[in-house]
């Protein structure tokens, strides 16, 4: 049967025999099976898949292509410190030290849910990044010219929807592919992709 799946790509090969070898497993320890069929199941390897990249020249392009759109800062921050999207969603402004540079990451945000989380994906998440000029001035200005809906604005986070709640995703997304777009980058769909989730 799984001979029939010749055209599908290796990792999903290895994900076909693996579910099917874990069923199977799970079959014979809840005794369904007589005897364990898994031990002759070889489950293939998948070569890594060389993913696109775009050098620096592109990034730059890209930096300042974004600067036309809204959540350029975003994206940037994005760029910058390499940062998961629900990380620099979770930003908040105690989280930067405008002096030395330096922000923490601390917390992200589930832009599915628009909840805030308090911890990031694992502890070794948690880091500490050193900001360039151009980007610490981004941040200052929108610092200085942001509306404050909060008592402690150095408690808020940095990145807000219209409506005062986590940004969703989804715009991030629309714009960076947007940016991608207007560089004619054949690679934007995957960078996109990988960046943003």
């Amino acid at each position: 049967m799984l001979g029939q799946f010749s055209d599908v790509a290796d990792r999903t090969k290895k994900n076909f025999y693996a579910t099917l070898k874990s069923a199977l497993k799970r079959g014979y320890g809840w005794g369904f099976l007589s005897h364990d069929i898994t031990q002759g199941i070889m489950v293939p390897k998948a070569e890594p898949v060389e993913k696109p990249i775009l050098n620096f020249q592109e990034l730059s392009l890209l930096l300042e292509v974004a600067k036309k759109y809204k959540h350029h800062l975003i994206l940037r921050l994005l760029i910058v410190t390499g940062a998961r999207l629900g990380e620099v969603l979770g930003l908040r402004w105690c989280d930067i030290d405008f002096e030395t540079g330096k922000i923490n990451i601390v917390k992200s945000v589930d832009s599915h849910d628009r909840i805030l989380k308090d911890r990031v994906k694992t502890k070794s998440s948690r880091r500490v990044t050193i900001l360039d000029k151009e980007t610490l001035k981004y941040l200052k200005h929108k610092q200085q010219t942001d509306k404050v809906v909060a008592i402690n604005k150095n408690e808020r986070l940095i990145f807000l929807a219209d409506d005062g709640r986590p940004m969703r995703h989804r715009a991030v997304e629309l714009t960076f592919k947007r940016a991608l777009k207007k560089l004619d980058c054949l690679k934007w769909e995957y960078i996109a992709y990988v960046i943003v989730f």
